[in-house]
């Protein structure tokens, strides 16, 4: 069974439309979306609830076959990332765990690492694999999605100095608030992930003026018919 994690309600409703269960965050529920059951999940926002959750998750159903993490971010560059457009994360970076030296911080000073996988020791970023995480899972992650490196915040950005920051220091295209806390329980724990957000605002000052959420919702709603129609999938279902 595949795990679809959401921060929130509305984007989970966004995805699923008439198959989103009515929970609240911090719940899950098994649900079927197109003939396939799936465990519906809603951590809340950041990356503390998004760690909390997936946990006990993980705890409740240990034979899960992979973990897909839908919802809205931002970009850095519209020029490569759109609003509205859909983008996986091949990359996760936390810029927040360290020593914080002025603006940057920086996470081996501190000494100690945040987990370990078979092959790597995990400081602040986390490589991923799009498309070998959507094959582990029965899936085949359309061509049109782009990856870039993503960065998960608990403060979102605000100024344009701290995106660009970012952007420079990280090669970030997309900024979001749960990712990088999924990736680790998911690579510690060698469970597919795969992430994809929406975008829906520029990262930087919050001029919500030229937000398009209804846009990136209506791209969130795209992804799952064009995930689970992989004949691989449809031949176990």
């Amino acid at each position: 069974m595949l795990a679809l994690v959401f921060a929130t309600s509305r984007e989970s409703r966004a995805t699923l439309g008439a198959n989103h269960a009515e929970i609240k965050e911090g719940q899950w529920k098994e649900v079927q979306i197109h003939g396939l059951v799936c465990l519906q999940v809603l951590t809340g926002i950041a990356p503390i609830n998004a760690a909390f959750v997936l946990g006990k998750v993980l705890a409740t159903y240990p034979a899960l076959d992979g973990v897909i993490n839908l919802g809205i971010g931002g970009s850095f560059d519209l020029d490569m990332f759109p609003l509205g457009a859909c983008v996986a994360a091949k990359e996760e970076i936390w810029p927040e765990f360290g020593i914080k030296n002025n603006e940057c911080v920086h996470a081996r000073a501190l000494g100690f690492p945040q987990g370990h996988t078979q092959s790597d020791t995990i400081w602040d970023r986390i490589v991923l694999a799009p498309d070998e995480a959507a094959q582990r899972m029965g899936l085949t992650l359309p061509t049109s999605i782009p990856s870039t490196p993503f960065v998960t915040v608990a403060g979102v950005t605000a100024t344009r100095e701290r995106a660009l920051f970012l952007q420079t220091m990280y090669h970030a295209g997309v900024e979001n608030m749960e990712g990088f806390a999924l990736a680790l329980a998911c690579v510690t724990n060698d469970l597919p992930f795969l992430e994809i957000r929406a975008i829906s605002n520029r990262v930087g000052p919050r001029d919500k003026d030229t937000w398009q959420i209804k846009k990136a919702f209506t791209g969130l709603r795209a992804i799952l018919p064009l995930l689970l129609s992989s004949p691989k999938l449809q031949g176990t279902i």
